[in-house]
C-alpha cells in the first residue's frame, strides 16, 4: 500500500506545481476556478461538478477551504497551521488544501488528463522553440514500395492460347485462366527470365493440334506479390485486382527442355 500512496503524493504534488501559480493571486473562487482548470477540455464537467456541489465563483477563500469538511475531513494539522500568523502563507497552505479537495472532486481521471494534456502544451511549446514539434520528431517518412512488374510464365495448351492470339493486352480474368489451364508455371523477375533457355517453332498456334504446348509470357505491373509463388492457388489470390498484363511471348515450344526451373502441376 505504501508505494500506492507514494504515487497518490506525487500525482497531488504535480498537479500543485502546474495549479498553484494560476491560482496564487486569486482571493476568491479558488475552488471553482481549480476544478475548471483541471477539466480544462471538459466545460460540461466542470460546470456539471459546481453546480452540483454549488461551488460559486464569488466564494471566498475560508468559504472554499471550510467547503473541504463536506468532502473530506482535514487532517489535524492543518487546523493548526490555519493560525500561522504569515498571511502569505496561510494562503498557500488554504489554496494547496482547496487543490486536494479538487482533485477529489474530479477524480483521478480528470487529474490524470489534466498532467497529461498539460505535458503535451508544454513538449509542444518547447518544439516551437527548438524550431520543430514533437510531432514531427516521431514522424518517419513511409516510403511506399516502388512496384515491381513479374514476368508470369505459363505453359499452356494451343487451344487456349489461341483466345489471346491478337491480345497484346489481357484483363486479370484471362490471367486467371490461363494459369488455370497450365501445365508448367513460373514467376519470376524480369532480370531472371532472360536467362530461360527455350526453344520455339514460328507455327501459327490456330493451325497446330489443340494439345500442343504453347510458351506464354505476361509481364504483370504490381507482380511482386506473385514472385516466386508455388502454387497456382497463390498466384491467383496475389494477383492485384487491377493486374493486367502485356503479352510478351506467345508461342509454340518446339519441346520441353528448358522447362527444368518451372513448376508442375
Amino acid at each position: 500500500m505504501r508505494g500506492h500512496n507514494n504515487d497518490l503524493e506525487t500525482r497531488y504534488n504535480q498537479i500543485i506545481e502546474k495549479v498553484y501559480p494560476q491560482i496564487e493571486n486569486h482571493s476568491c473562487g479558488i475552488l471553482h476556478t481549480v476544478i475548471h482548470i483541471i477539466l480544462q477540455k471538459d466545460k460540461h464537467s466542470a460546470n456539471y461538478i459546481c453546480t452540483f456541489f454549488k461551488i460559486s465563483k464569488s466564494t471566498s477563500l475560508e468559504e472554499d477551504f471550510n467547503f473541504g469538511d463536506k468532502v473530506i475531513h482535514k487532517p489535524v494539522e492543518l487546523h493548526f497551521q490555519q493560525f500561522i500568523p504569515q498571511q502569505s502563507q496561510k494562503d498557500k497552505i488554504m489554496k494547496t488544501w482547496i487543490v486536494l479537495i479538487a482533485c477529489f472532486l474530479v477524480g483521478a481521471l480528470g487529474c490524470i488528463k489534466f498532467l497529461e494534456n498539460t505535458q503535451k502544451r508544454e513538449e509542444k511549446r518547447q518544439g516551437r522553440n527548438n524550431g520543430r514539434t514533437p510531432e514531427a520528431e516521431k514522424l518517419v517518412p513511409v516510403v511506399s514500395p516502388q512496384p515491381v512488374t513479374a514476368a508470369l510464365c505459363l505453359v499452356v495448351p494451343a487451344s487456349v492460347a489461341s483466345n489471346i492470339k491478337d491480345q497484346p493486352r489481357i484483363n486479370t480474368y484471362l490471367i486467371e485462366t490461363l494459369i488455370d489451364k497450365a501445365s508448367y508455371f513460373m514467376c519470376t523477375k524480369l532480370e531472371n527470365v532472360e536467362s530461360l533457355k527455350l526453344e520455339f517453332t514460328h507455327e501459327d498456334i490456330r493451325n497446330i493440334g489443340e494439345n500442343r504446348e504453347v510458351f506464354v509470357r505476361v509481364d504483370i505491373i504490381n507482380g511482386q506479390e506473385m514472385i516466386g509463388k508455388t502454387s497456382t492457388y497463390i498466384l491467383k489470390r496475389n494477383l492485384s485486382s487491377s493486374g493486367e498484363g502485356n503479352i510478351v511471348i506467345l508461342a509454340p515450344l518446339k519441346n520441353l527442355s528448358g522447362l527444368e526451373k518451372f513448376y508442375c502441376v
